[in-house]
């Protein structure tokens, strides 16, 4: 356990390190030439390395682990800028500044002269977002901007890069920095336009607020192209409206929804962009706001994804809510995967309403129905939940849902207040009862499944409803 160097070069039979395991205080490791080399899971166990040789291990699977040893500081590799990428990890994890700056010039030079330039520019740009603002930090974010402007970026590099300018200081310098990738560079690609919006748009709002008009100004001049081939629009929709959610511009949030929406050759950008929106307002715990634009999506998948969002963000935030949510869904999976997370809160399982929802998702699956039943037993153990389910005056929601059918009727003319007043006077507590007692006879017939209830007592409580 005291070992701090070791050295097993040319082991050829060696396949995989194991045997290293416990040796907490290992700084120094040289393996190269190990040529049958192919497991080193456990080098992510040694803390305190240093200085890493894997030169000629050919067969090796994976260099995932070695991200793990924070403190390395020099690693060979046949792939030098593989070597960087995971040096620049290990210096980003342990906030490491000094060695940062010591090497930035070597790593960038490596950057330019490799075949895949993007391979090195994501990492290097986010262990720049340490570094703070200084001169050889955004010497290096302008080398890295020039970079990407020169090859065919893609759209996680640019995004990286722009996010850390975004932590410097807004000065001309800077917003010059940021600017680099608007235009397009010698090796543009086709999807140029496209990867710019989305990768701009997802980081200004980050920026300063002293750079809220600058941002703005840039977003306007980005989204010229879409304004002159709104065909673009499908690729780019839910990245506008949710730049504009983010800087708060309500009304450029509704022009560019009247816009996307307007296009019956996309149909699906709009529901995208509602869907994105309403979560991003959901996020914002702005309920109304985030509801009133899920309404409006038309893709039933759509909707019942969105549904499922509802009814986790309720069940943290308003439990008793979180029921509701759940009977929207209509798709079989998603319901169930979606019932079966909700039973593991407490606080949902504590109001009935919600109860018989979890009970409507899941009947059908005796697995997940016994799922169900433990939760019950296991979090309201002297709640009288069974009580509750065996109980002919549950005051479920058939009601509601017949105020809620009722009031659509008003707001689309088809029949008036008076007439809405008529028709649930007259049948509502018909409804009611004909509501609670489907419910109760699911959970009723599930409690005898699973030998919870007998038959004789199920036929006792239903009566002639069985016969």
């Amino acid at each position: 356990k005291s070992l701090t160097e070791l050295n097993l070069t040319d082991c050829k039979s060696l396949q995989n390190v194991d045997g290293l395991a416990g040796l907490k205080g290992l700084t120094e490791l040289d393996l190269s030439d190990c040529v049958s080399l192919q497991n080193i899971e456990i080098l992510a166990e040694l803390p305190n390395l240093t200085e890493l040789n894997l030169k000629r291990c050919p067969y090796i699977k994976t260099t995932k682990p070695i991200e793990n040893c924070s403190r390395l500081k020099d690693l060979s590799l046949d792939r030098e800028d593989e070597a960087i990428r995971i040096l620049v990890i290990c210096a980003k994890k342990r906030g490491d500044i000094d060695f940062i700056e010591q090497n930035i010039a070597d790593w960038l030079d490596t950057c330019r002269s490799t075949p895949d330039r993007l391979f090195l520019c994501e990492p290097l740009a986010e262990a720049l977002s340490i570094c703070g603002d200084k001169e050889w930090g955004r010497n290096a974010l302008q080398s890295i901007m020039q970079i990407l402007k020169d090859v065919e970026m893609t759209e996680a590099p640019l995004a990286a890069t722009l996010a850390t300018i975004a932590t410097l200081q807004n000065t001309p310098a800077m917003r010059e920095i940021a600017e680099i990738c608007l235009e397009d560079g010698d090796g543009c690609s086709e999807d140029a336009a496209i990867i710019r919006i989305r990768s701009y748009l997802c980081t200004l709002p980050d920026y300063p607020e002293s750079a809220r008009d600058w941002s703005l100004d840039i977003a306007a001049k980005l989204l010229k192209p879409v304004q002159d081939d709104p065909s673009l629009l499908d690729d780019v929709a839910p990245s506008i409206v949710l730049f504009y959610a983010r800087m708060n511009e309500e009304g450029q949030i509704d022009d560019w929804l009247t816009r996307i929406t307007a296009r019956p050759d996309m149909p699906g950008a709009g529901d995208v962009a509602l869907f994105q929106l309403s979560r991003h307002f959901l996020e914002e715990e702005t309920e109304d706001r985030a509801l009133e634009l899920g309404g409006r999506i038309t893709s039933i998948k759509l909707r019942d994804e969105l549904s499922a969002v509802f009814s986790a963000y309720f069940a943290e935030n308003h439990p008793e809510l979180a029921g509701w949510h759940l009977r929207d869904i209509t798709d079989t999976a998603i319901k169930k995967a979606t019932a079966l997370s909700l039973l593991e809160n407490p606080e949902v399982t504590a109001h009935i309403p919600n109860i018989y929802a979890l009970l409507m998702a899941l009947q059908g699956d005796r697995e997940a129905m016994s799922k169900f039943l433990g939760a019950l037993i296991e979090q309201h153990p002297e709640a009288g939940v069974f009580n509750a389910l065996l109980s002919t005056g549950v005051e479920t929601t058939g009601a509601d849902t017949l105020t809620i059918a009722l009031d659509e009727l008003v707001e689309a003319k088809i029949i008036t207040e008076s007439k809405k007043e008529e028709i649930f006077n007259e049948i509502a507590g018909e409804l009611q009862v004909k509501f609670n007692r489907d419910l109760r006879r699911t959970a009723l017939q599930f409690l005898s499944d699973v030998d919870f209830v007998t038959k004789r007592d199920l036929k006792k409580v239903l009566g002639k409803e069985i016969e």
